[in-house]
């Protein structure tokens, strides 16, 4: 394939997989249809090109430049519907989506020595209600208000098991239910887990149970400190969850950070855990894919909830 503006190598390629007077149905009902990627109709073939047409003009305004389509990496398709949830709904998301799967069909079988790869990894953003309110529920903490937090509890010397329940939750990315129900017999450092620091058992929302790797050597000295001296079915943190909940909010409110975060608290530590734990695994080289299903594993989602990471829990995902 010759070297041409982008808009121009989608046009060859829908140009090439274009069967305008075929009859879909009877090359269905034939199976003549398997393994084959076609353009039926002048009604899809503008609609790819329209697709194609946004995403390249999406690529100039963000001054990003591919010399073939066979080099654009599935990133970049992810940052343009990220970009596009911005403004349409999901049905206009699922739109695309669909359009770009079978870009990636055409594409490969137009250009036979392509080998193009963009729909396993492809993530269609799971956008809530935008209002005001849902968007504040879903913030996520960041780390220097996380910091904050910290060092309010070592200066004021709090004796409340919150604070550590608190600490327990951003290390494991617990929920408050989590925090309170964890028990010494959850906690096991005498195994390697996925990171080699040991892992943590738990049961909760739904009754499900999970397993957590323990991510750092930090995290296995505080919760072998957690355990030292008890039995093993005593709880790690002796509180109510309501209690975690109202220490949190005391400590926040003081240290002005409800204003910031006014309808979340420990669900916006959990989503930094989240964040954290995602950064980690791209860092170590994961691809999306594996990096969204190792995230929804340590939270404790099924796996019908991936795409759902997308935005809500993980808000740069790269």
């Amino acid at each position: 394939m010759g070297k041409k503006r982008l808009e121009l190598q989608f046009k060859d390629a829908a140009d090439l997989r274009r069967r305008p007077g075929a009859d879909k149905f009877a090359l269905k009902k034939e199976g003549k249809l398997a393994g084959c990627a076609f353009i039926f109709g002048n009604s899809s073939f503008y609609n790819m090109l329209d697709v194609a047409d946004n995403f390249c003009h999406w690529l100039s305004d963000n001054d990003i430049h591919f010399e073939f389509i066979e080099d654009i990496p599935v990133q970049m398709w992810n940052a343009f519907l990220e970009a596009k949830a911005e403004r349409v709904g999901p049905t206009t998301l699922n739109y695309y989506a669909s359009h770009i799967r079978t870009w990636e069909k055409i594409i490969n079988a137009a250009f036979e020595s392509s080998e193009v790869k963009w729909s396993k990894e492809l993530m269609v953003p799971h956008r809530l209600n935008t209002g005001e309110q849902e968007l504040q529920r879903i913030q996520q903490m960041q780390r220097e208000d996380f910091a904050l937090i910290q060092e309010y509890i070592r200066e004021s010397k709090t004796q409340s098991q919150g604070a550590i329940a608190v600490e327990l939750s951003a290390r494991l990315g617990l929920r408050v239910e989590g925090t309170a129900r964890i028990k010494v017999q959850n906690v096991h450092l005498d195994v390697k887990g996925y990171w080699d620091f040991g892992t943590v058992d738990i049961k909760e929302k739904g009754g499900r149970r999970r397993i957590i790797d323990i991510k750092t050597e930090d995290d296995r000295q505080f919760l072998a400190r957690l355990i030292a001296g008890k039995v093993p079915d005593e709880n790690l943190v002796p509180i109510k969850k309501d209690s975690v909940n109202k220490f949190l909010y005391r400590a926040m409110t003081k240290l002005g950070l409800k204003e910031k975060y006014p309808a979340t608290s420990i669900h916006s530590i959990r989503k930094m855990y989240a964040q954290e734990t995602w950064d980690n695994c791209r860092n170590r080289g994961y691809t999306w894919d594996k990096a969204l299903r190792y995230v929804n594993r340590q939270l404790g989602h099924g796996e019908e909830r991936n795409k759902q990471l997308l935005g809500v829990y993980v808000k740069d995902m790269w």
